[in-house]
């Protein structure tokens, strides 16, 4: 037996023979193979026995073997003295017929090893039909007292009697009830429940099984007397046996099942599954980087009567599990976390379940459920609904708890899945201002203080961090003994942990590439001071986080100018200062050849940098957001138009570049917050790059001053330049030589004619 679950007929209630019973003769009505099932009437006696029907069961098979002595179905006959019987029983028989060879013959899987079943063989040979009937007289009819004076009723009708014993759905009332299954589902889990717990008819369902016309449906059909058809309703997807979990389509009740039915409670069924988690150390709702609004908005539905079905979805680590448990905590609720470690199919039918039974007080929290909730998927360059989608749909309609949803993605949700979202809040990545509160918190829970926290918490500006990281680190604090080890030790071992973690996740352990070394903004000459800059956006974000208004959380900055001017380098550096990665985009990145393609990169892109909490950064930006007045081509304007709508709805910080400013649609200047114009370098400038790039070489003033005159030096002069210089002897590389070199690229610029070859003074 496929369970350890194991019953058995001696031990059982007559409640439960009687169904069995019932059962059997259900089957021996309808099965035209009788004298294959070597188990049947191991469990026809076991029956006989325990219900005490043993004169009865004697009485009418007599009966039926007068009757056929009397329809000269059988013939009596004398045999010699060296006759042997050709049954299994020892003895010699009262009774022997010309027949007994024939029947043994034919019905070789019986067991013959007394009176009684060699006289319900030869009744069988006689006619098949006549064992259900033989069932039926012994269990559901009147009781016979008399041996000689009974007859064989003409009409054996009992079917009403087995209907009402079958409909008894005792065993499964606990499930009936919770679940709200229908009576009919509750007779076939009750069918299922009984076949494979009961030892005598687990055999007899497994010898049913063994011919090639059966299956698990149509015994299950022929046990309770109902259709096929109707059966196999029962078995579809959306039905709640199998939406549940309680049996599989192919017909096996679920070992869960039977031991929610055994104990009567769902300790089996959903054990390792539900985690409760204590919510005493959530934050507040103030510590994320939500919209207050948002958040009251969320914990109102949490509060009410009514049962919902709340979204979170966004940036990986941007904080959606911390503010599941806050909401827990201001809603007043017990946390139960679903552990999503099943595979899909048996994870979503637990769920299921689970969610059709009422919790009071209870916020249930479904996360990473993207294999739960997937509906669509693709499908050669379309999207095709998947299997489930059926289910999915109907459990969240059906849902009568709190719940909360999480995933990273709804690229895979259908807008029919999505529309059945009570309430929804859209995560960035979570900002480093709240990560690092994250920290302090933790840090401090685990009794770190004083100078060693604030060290720690500062670490975080270094690296890519994000919620796991953090829970990392707290796991290697915790895991040394702090009155042992240096604090100098304790800042390694957390560092090591923060860049292996960031280079895991992100490929890199710092939040952007580094920036050159000769790299220095006191060079550049820009309208607004470079430092200046960095503290605007940190204002910015700063006043978003804080979430009391609506004013958009997105930043959008052009910084225009001569080329070399150091703009996309600037880019580079906010990206460092800030801890955030760069994701830069250029024309061939965005242009496509195909309609519609173009469009679809800007959304991507946007998207991109959105789940990353990225800067976004459109390098030469002139090159394909022209003006739409003079666009000669229909996607010229709708790119423009598409880019448009993106800024709007874009929260990160955006920043375009450009050496054409003029030449860029106006209505896209007029968006963004913050228009830079990098100029060329002053003589400071200059001075700064020549002692950056050449500290070995010295500079006088009239030479700083020869080239201030140009006025067109740049920093991408001085690194196109050095990448030069490294080719050539050191010696050779003088003051003279570096000015004249600058010299030539302005003049070539200026549209002197270009000087071909190295100038090398001597």
């Amino acid at each position: 037996m496929q369970t350890d679950i194991i019953r058995f007929i001696d031990d059982e209630s007559k409640q439960e023979c009687m169904a069995v019973a019932g059962y059997l003769y259900n089957l021996c009505s309808n099965s035209k193979h009788l004298d294959k099932y070597k188990s049947l009437l191991m469990l026809l006696q076991a029956l006989i026995v325990r219900l005490k029907k043993e004169t009865q069961a004697e009485t009418i098979v007599q009966a039926f073997i007068q009757k056929g002595i009397k329809e000269k179905q059988l013939t009596v006959f004398t045999p010699g003295k060296n006759y042997n019987h050709p049954f299994e029983y020892g003895s010699k028989l009262d009774v022997n017929f010309k027949e007994d060879t024939k029947i043994a013959a034919a019905i070789n899987n019986f067991t013959t090893d007394s009176i009684f079943t060699i006289n319900l063989c030869r009744c069988v040979f006689m006619q098949k039909e006549n064992l259900a009937k033989i069932i039926a007289l012994i269990f559901f009819s009147t009781k016979i007292n008399n041996n000689d004076t009974y007859s064989i009723p003409q009409r054996i009708n009992v079917s009403a009697r087995i209907t009402k014993i079958l409909n008894d759905i005792t065993p499964v009332e606990f499930l009936f009830d919770t679940l709200h299954l229908s009576h009919q589902e509750a007779v076939l889990l009750t069918a299922a429940y009984r076949t494979q717990t009961i030892y005598e008819l687990y055999n007899f369902y497994g010898d049913v099984l063994s011919q090639a016309t059966e299956n698990q449906i149509t015994i299950y059909a022929k046990c309770i007397n109902t259709s096929l058809q109707a059966i196999r309703i029962l078995f579809e997807n959306d039905k709640k046996l199998i939406s549940f979990g309680l049996m599989e389509d192919n017909g096996y009740i679920e070992d869960e099942s039977i031991y929610c039915i055994y104990n009567k409670n769902f300790d089996a069924f959903f054990s390792g599954i539900l985690k409760e988690e204590k919510t005493n150390a959530a934050f507040n709702l103030n510590s994320y980087a939500i919209k207050k609004e948002y958040s009251n908005l969320a914990v109102q539905f949490l509060k009410s009567n009514f049962p919902s079905n709340v979204l979170l979805y966004g940036s990986p680590g941007s904080g959606k599990t911390e503010f599941a448990k806050t909401l827990a905590k201001e809603s007043g609720l017990r946390l139960f976390i679903f552990k999503n470690e099943l595979d899909t199919d048996r994870a979503l039918q637990r769920l299921h379940c689970i969610l059709s039974i009422p919790k009071q007080d209870t916020l249930l929290v479904i996360d990473e459920a993207e294999n739960i909730l997937k509906t669509i998927e693709p499908h050669f360059g379309t999207f095709m609904s998947t299997t489930q989608k059926g289910i999915v749909n109907k459990m969240l309609d059906n849902n009568v708890n709190k719940v909360v949803w999480i995933v990273n993605y709804t690229d895979l949700l259908d807008m029919s899945t999505l529309r059945r979202f009570t309430y929804s809040i859209k995560f960035n990545k979570m900002p480093k201002s709240i990560l690092k509160k994250i920290a302090q918190s933790k840090l401090q829970n685990s009794n770190i203080s004083g100078k060693i926290l604030h060290t720690l918490v500062d670490l975080c500006d270094n690296y890519r961090i994000t919620g796991a990281s953090i829970d990392n680190m707290i796991k290697a604090v915790n895991s040394v003994n702090c009155s042992s080890q240096t604090e100098e030790q304790i800042v390694i071992d957390v560092k090591n942990i923060l860049e292996a973690n960031s280079g895991l996740v992100y490929g890199s352990s710092y939040p952007g590439r580094k920036i050159q070394k000769t790299y220095d903004i006191g060079a550049l000459n820009t309208s607004i001071e470079p430092d200046d800059i960095i503290t605007m956006i940190k204002n910015a974000e700063a006043y978003s986080d804080s979430a009391q208004t609506d004013v958009p959380a997105g930043i959008r900055m052009l910084f225009y100018g001569l080329s070399g001017t150091g703009k996309t380098e600037f880019a580079r550096y906010i990206a460092n200062a800030l801890a955030k990665e760069l994701i830069l985009k250029k024309a061939s990145d965005i242009l496509g050849k195909y309609i519609g393609e173009s469009e679809q990169n800007i959304k991507e892109a946007f998207e991109e940098a959105e789940r990353q909490d990225a800067i976004l950064l459109f390098d030469e930006a002139d090159s394909f957001f022209t003006n739409r007045f003079n666009a000669e081509n229909t996607w010229e304007r709708t790119m423009v138009n598409e880019f448009l709508m993106q800024i709007e709805a874009f929260n990160g910080l955006l920043i375009c570049t450009t050496n054409m400013r003029s030449i860029m649609d106006p209505a896209l200047q007029r968006h963004f917050h913050i228009m830079v114009e990098f100029q060329a370098l002053s003589a400071n400038g200059i001075k700064t790059l020549l002692t950056k790039y050449f500290r070995n070489v010295s500079f006088n003033a009239d030479q700083i001053e020869k080239l201030n005159q140009w006025q067109s030096v740049t920093p991408g002069d001085f690194n196109a330049l050095y990448g030069k210089a490294r080719f050539m002897p050191q010696e050779k590389i003088t003051s003279e030589y570096i000015i004249t070199e600058l010299a030539q690229m302005q003049q070539e610029k200026n549209g002197v004619q270009k000087m071909i070859g190295f100038s090398i003074n001597a």
